[in-house]
């Protein structure tokens, strides 16, 4: 590994990037990753880490919102010297948000655009192609419309795109947090097949269960800084608290029932609405069927199932923002029209961004509502909570994945809706973040509000569920109660095959 690191296949050196409005994101960062090497970049929510990765593939020195020193380097070679072209052909890269990098609307034609860019032959295009879907589980898929999938497997879309290329460096920014438990392990899979036949991998990630195993070191980025580098073999070895303490996600599954349990809301009087009932409810032709479920005032349920499954599909049904669906929505008893469901019914989109329309983070809190001597130290306190009262005055869309979701969670805990529903609440969340957040979801639910959270989120799941209702072949396979016995059979069905 010394010899390795003396001809490094990634430099960075005393790197800083500060937007044009002097807010530094990036502050004296240096890495040198071997030719080989996976490494992974981790740390707090809006760290830098995406930034980091946006050196690497180039992206960062053509965003002219940002000022950049320091020395970047592919091969000895200046990354920003570099054509646009020339990185493409050497870095593959996914991102966070998979939407930004596609190009093509049918999942066929965009698993073969990179190839046909580079004149490759006809008969190798498809043999690519065909080889990615398979390892991706999209052979069904190749010649659907990319905008109709669901965030999972429009994720699965980029990281088999980046396959069919076969760069030798890889960079992958968050590329487990839209995917189910069982297609994150497909994708440690994979990762492993790229580390052994040679490739340079950085990943940016949260989620440390399926890169423990696989990494070579383990960056720990704060403000801006590599505070410290792990190894693999020190990595699992550091005690979960002080994981935790650091805002790492864990190394390991551990199962936190701690007082995230059901009780009768404290505050009942405060909420007019005691139950949500779906009464043999079907959503589309070929996704969910006669489901028939019922979520009590003080419920946090998580709502499980693999990718593509229609979890998305029903939650959009459920607020009134789709009308393709059969059956009855009752709430306490009387079946609400679609029109009317907004009313009482707020959904916070997976895509933060969709949800974003203030001025400032202190704006976005006060669309709809008006402020006033109860609302000001509400919104205060919601901002303290969620981490965000330093960022109060910064414009959303400067702010960083993690960040943007926990703003549209404390603007819908900041709506008078009764009833949330959440699709993947946590996905770009450290420890930290997560832990606040739930915290927040179970004093709200002690209140009497109603929860229904989509997730693929263990940790979401241990330390704020009360109940998991799982989807598997267009049905509720499975709908209970949790408790401290709970996690050997949350696992097993987190990890069940893609259909």
């Amino acid at each position: 590994m010394t010899n390795k690191r003396a001809d490094p296949m990634i430099q960075l050196k005393n790197i800083y990037v500060r937007s044009r409005q002097e807010v530094p994101i990036i502050n004296n960062f240096s890495l040198s990753v071997a030719s080989g090497e996976l490494v992974v970049l981790s740390g707090p929510s809006g760290s830098g880490k995406s930034t980091i990765i946006r050196l690497i593939n180039g992206l960062a020195y053509m965003d002219e919102a940002l000022v950049i020193e320091g020395t970047a380097e592919m091969n000895g070679q200046s990354i920003e010297a570099m054509a646009s072209w020339e990185r493409s052909e050497r870095v593959g890269s996914v991102f966070q948000d998979p939407r930004s990098q596609f190009f093509t609307s049918v999942v066929g034609d965009e698993l073969a655009f990179y190839c046909e860019n580079f004149g490759m032959r006809p008969e190798t295009i498809k043999k690519r192609v065909h080889q990615a879907a398979i390892e991706q589980k999209l052979m069904t898929l190749l010649d659907h419309r990319i905008m109709t999938l669901s965030s999972g497997e429009k994720q699965k879309v980029a990281i088999a795109a980046v396959r069919v290329a076969r760069q030798t460096i890889y960079v992958l920014d968050e590329p487990s947090s839209n995917l189910n438990l069982a297609a994150t392990l497909q994708l440690a899979d994979l990762l492993g097949k790229w580390k052994a036949a040679g490739h340079t991998i950085v990943l940016a990630e949260h989620r440390l269960h399926y890169l423990s195993d696989l990494l070579d070191r383990m960056i720990y980025v704060r403000a801006g800084q590599a505070m410290r580098s792990f190894s693999k073999e020190e990595l699992v070895m550091l005690p979960a608290e002080q994981l935790a303490e650091s805002g790492l996600r864990q190394t390991r599954f551990i199962w936190r029932a701690s007082n995230n349990r059901r009780t009768m809301p404290q505050n009942i009087h405060q909420v007019s609405i005691n139950q949500l009932s779906i009464n043999g409810w079907s959503v589309g032709e070929t996704l969910l069927h006669d489901l028939t479920f019922s979520i009590r005032s003080g419920e946090v349920v998580m709502l499980t199932g693999s990718n593509g499954i229609g979890k998305t599909s029903l939650a959009r049904v459920l607020c009134g923002l789709s009308g393709k669906s059969e059956g009855t929505i009752m709430i306490d008893g009387r079946p609400v029209p679609r029109r009317k469901r907004s009313q009482q019914i707020r959904y916070v989109m997976q895509e933060a961004d969709y949800q974003l329309f203030g001025q400032s983070v202190w704006d976005e809190l006060f669309i709809g509502i008006k402020e006033d001597d109860v609302q000001v130290p509400r919104a205060q306190q919601l901002l303290r909570e969620l981490d965000l009262w330093a960022l109060r005055d910064r414009h959303p869309s400067t702010l960083s994945g993690g960040e943007k979701q926990r703003v549209t969670l404390a603007a819908a805990l900041m709506s008078a809706a009764p009833i949330i529903i959440l699709d993947e609440p946590t996905s770009g969340l450290d420890w930290h973040s997560l832990e606040k957040a739930a915290e927040c979801l179970k004093r709200e639910a002690g209140k009497g509000r109603i929860f229904l959270v989509i997730t693929h989120d263990y940790e979401l799941i241990s330390q704020a569920g009360t109940r998991l209702i799982h989807l598997r072949d267009r049905v509720i396979s499975d709908d209970f109660l949790l408790d401290e016995n709970s996690s050997a059979r949350v696992l097993a069905l987190l990890t069940q095959d893609e259909p």
